[in-house]
C-alpha cells in the first residue's frame, strides 16, 4: 500500500504521525534510518534529506519506546582533494545545529562489521546490523540526470562502500540498483518531498517547495508513485522495471497512481539525458560522481583561460564529451571527446582517443579538452 499528504507547517508533524502509525505499529527496539546525504559543496537544500524532517521523524519513533535509533550513512566518493567522510557530511547537513532525541546515534557505517553478498556478477558489502534492526529507508524526491529518478531504490547505494557504488557504475548502474533490492529491503519507505530537485538532479538541480510525503512498505511502490508525481511514466524507468522483474515488488496500477493525481507536480522539469555548455555537449551516462565533479571542477581552469572561452562563444561546431560507459541514445555530431576509464570501450569502438584515470583529475581533464577541442 502506497499513500500521500499533503504537509505543511501546521500538519507537519501530525501527518508523520499517521503515516508512521498506519504503517508500523511496532518497532523493533532498535530502528535504522538511511537518509539521503548526496550533497556536496556548493550545498543545494533539494539534494539532501532535510534535518528537520530528520529530527521530527527520530522523535515521532522515540516516543514510541525504542531503545536506539541509528541514522545511518557511509562516506561519500571524495573528490580530488575534498573528503567526503561521514563527519564531514554530518557538517554539511547541520546536524550539530539541531537537538535529537537522546537515544538517536550517528553511525559511520564505514566501521561496522560487513557482509558480503555477490549477486549475477555485482559484490554488495552490506552491514550486518541489519538482520537486527528495523530499516526505515528515509529518501529525498528528486531528479537524476542518469536514472531519471533518485528516489528510495537508488537511496539504497549510500549503504554501501565506495568500492561497491563505483563498480555499479561500471557493470551497470541501474541493474545493480535492483539487484541490490533483492538482498535489501527495507521495513518503511518514506520520500521526503517538501523540498525536492527538479531537473539536472541529483547534483546540479534546482531546488523546488512541494509539499508532498509518500511512503509505502515497498520499494515499488512508493518509487513508482514518486516517479508518476514527478512526471514520468514508472514504465519508463529502467531499475523500477528489473526490480519488478526480479521479484521486488508489483508495478501500481492506473487506478491507485490516479487516485493520486492531484498531488501530480505538472511544473516540474524533468532533466535532460545531457547538459551543456557554451557548444560542449556533456554526455554523464553512467558516471560515477568523482568523473561528474572532476569534470564540472574542469571549468575553474577554463574561466582563466581567455583565449580557449573565446574558440567557444566563436565557433558554432558542437563537441560530445562523454563519461561513464559512453551509450547515448544520440550523438549530436561525430566530435566526441571521451573522458575516464570507464569510456574505454566507445573510443576503442570509435577509433579516438581518450583520457584515462579513475577518474582523471580537473587539470588533467582541462588539458585534454584543451588538446582536442580544435
Amino acid at each position: 500500500m502506497v499513500i500521500v499528504k499533503k504537509i505543511n507547517n501546521r500538519n507537519f508533524k501530525n501527518a508523520l504521525e499517521t503515516i508512521i502509525d498506519h504503517y508500523a505499529p511496532n518497532f523493533k527496539d532498535k530502528v535504522l534510518i538511511k537518509p539521503n546525504w548526496g550533497g556536496r559543496i556548493p550545498i543545494i537544500k533539494g539534494e539532501n534529506t532535510d534535518s528537520y524532517f530528520l529530527k521530527t521523524i527520530t522523535e515521532i519513533i522515540a516516543e514510541r519506546n525504542v531503545k536506539k535509533i541509528y541514522v545511518a550513512h557511509f562516506s561519500l566518493l571524495k573528490v580530488e582533494k575534498e573528503d567526503y567522510s561521514f563527519e564531514k557530511l554530518l557538517k554539511i547537513v547541520k546536524i550539530d545545529k539541531i537537538k535529537f532525541p537522546h537515544n538517536v546515534e550517528f553511525l559511520n557505517l564505514d566501521g561496522v562489521e560487513k557482509e558480503c553478498f555477490n549477486i549475477d556478477g555485482f559484490s554488495f558489502h552490506l552491514p550486518k546490523m541489519l538482520d537486527e534492526v528495523y530499516y526505515l529507508n528515509l529518501a529525498k524526491l528528486k531528479t537524476h540526470i542518469e536514472t531519471k529518478i533518485s528516489l528510495c531504490l537508488k537511496n539504497q547505494m549510500g549503504m554501501l562502500p565506495s568500492e561497491d557504488k563505483i563498480n555499479m557504475h561500471r557493470k551497470g548502474l541501474e541493474k545493480g540498483i535492483a539487484l541490490l533490492a533483492t538482498r535489501l529491503m527495507p521495513d518503511l519507505c518514506i520520500i521526503d518531498g517538501i523540498i525536492s530537485m527538479d531537473k539536472n538532479g541529483p547534483h546540479h538541480g534546482r531546488t523546488r517547495k512541494t509539499n508532498i510525503v509518500i511512503c509505502s512498505d515497498n520499494l515499488i511502490e512508493a518509487d513508482s508513485l514518486g516517479s508518476y508525481l514527478m512526471g514520468y511514466n514508472p514504465q519508463d524507468v529502467k531499475h523500477i522495471n528489473f526490480a519488478i522483474a526480479l521479484g521486488v515488488g508489483n508495478r501500481l496500477t492506473a487506478e491507485i497512481m490516479d487516485k493520486y493525481r492531484q498531488y501530480r507536480l505538472n511544473d516540474f522539469v524533468l532533466p535532460q539525458e545531457y547538459t551543456k555548455k557554451f557548444n560542449l555537449i556533456i554526455w554523464p551516462t553512467t558516471a560515477c560522481s568523482q568523473c561528474i565533479f572532476n569534470l564540472d571542477n574542469a571549468k575553474q581552469y577554463l574561466k582563466k583561460d581567455l583565449i580557449l572561452l573565446m574558440k567557444l562563444l566563436l565557433n558554432k561546431k558542437k563537441f560530445n564529451i562523454v563519461i561513464g560507459n559512453g551509450k547515448v541514445n544520440e550523438i549530436e555530431s561525430s566530435k566526441i571527446i571521451a573522458i575516464g576509464e570507464c569510456v574505454k570501450a566507445l573510443a576503442k569502438e570509435k577509433n579516438i582517443n581518450y583520457l584515462s584515470g579513475c577518474p582523471p583529475s580537473s587539470k588533467k581533464i582541462y588539458e585534454f579538452l584543451k588538446d582536442n577541442i580544435f
